[in-house]
């Protein structure tokens, strides 16, 4: 997993932005055509589970900042949502997902496990109420060093859906 969002050369223009109007940036890709430059920006909320309504309002907020960013380049951009089983490409997406359900691969251990992410420090995760794939038991605090990690994702329940 990689941890190189936080230096893309538009996310210190973007978070800020979006964090007035209560919207977290979870991932920003960028992609230079011979005419144009096209962003793919996914987004989210902690309130609630983004819809159309934030993404519309987020594409309106920003197209004219990334003219400007892109010295008035042509402009194309898709705002979308994480979706129920998101795969983390960063370690930032470990703050933006706080207090949710994740999956989490522990290479020490070879195995999934599953819990609400609960704190997230500089070099670890911790997961509150972590099923290691497989099994029964529930580990009240399960805490993950970065180095561990191979993969992580949201975790969905059709229930809380």
């Amino acid at each position: 997993m990689r941890n190189k969002l936080r230096k893309h050369s538009a996310f210190d223009t973007i978070a800020p932005l979006l964090e007035q109007i209560n919207i977290k940036l979870v991932d920003i890709r960028k992609e230079e055509l011979s005419n144009s430059v096209f962003y793919q920006i996914v987004i989210t909320n902690s309130e609630h589970n983004c819809g159309i309504d934030e993404c519309a309002k987020t594409h309106k907020l920003l197209r004219p900042r990334l003219s400007i960013l892109e010295n008035d380049s042509d402009i194309d951009m898709e705002v979308t949502t994480p979706g129920i089983q998101r795969n983390f490409r960063d370690f930032y997406e470990f703050s933006v997902f706080l207090n949710r359900p994740v999956r989490i691969y522990d290479n020490k251990i070879s195995a999934w496990l599953e819990g609400i992410l609960t704190d997230v420090k500089e070099d670890e995760v911790t997961l509150h109420n972590a099923v290691i794939e497989d099994t029964k038991d529930i580990i009240d605090e399960y805490r993950i060093p970065n180095d561990r990690i191979q993969k992580a994702k949201l975790a969905y329940a059709w229930e809380n859906m």
